[in-house]
């Protein structure tokens, strides 16, 4: 999908969701049992449009959608920080995933 490496697809239903998933790189807490999480990696060129001034996208996003969104930038050496997702259907992960797609694509 575009230059999003679309690891997002490795999802974790009920406690599974450990990931470290922000800019500090602690871990989240654990998932609930009715939520869905995943992870989309997106090229650092990119990630400033998908964070936005100060987080103002990423607020837009999480409002939009209704999901929890945090980015991991411990990668960003690699070339890519990990976006992550947690939301309570895969319906709402998909809607992130399009507006990061259109955001970065």
């Amino acid at each position: 999908i575009g230059l999003i490496a679309l690891s997002a697809l490795e999802l974790k239903q009920g406690g599974a969701g450990t990931t470290a998933a922000s800019s500090g790189g602690e871990a989240p807490p654990p998932a609930a049992p009715d939520s869905v999480t995943a992870t989309i990696n997106v090229p650092q060129e990119h990630v400033g449009k998908v964070v936005g001034v100060g987080g103002t996208m990423l607020a837009v996003i999480q409002d939009k959608t209704g999901t929890e969104v945090t980015v991991d930038q411990s990668t960003k050496e690699l070339g890519f920080s990990v976006i992550c997702v947690k939301a309570n259907s895969r319906e709402k992960i998909q809607m992130v995933e399009a507006i990061i797609e259109n955001l970065t694509g």
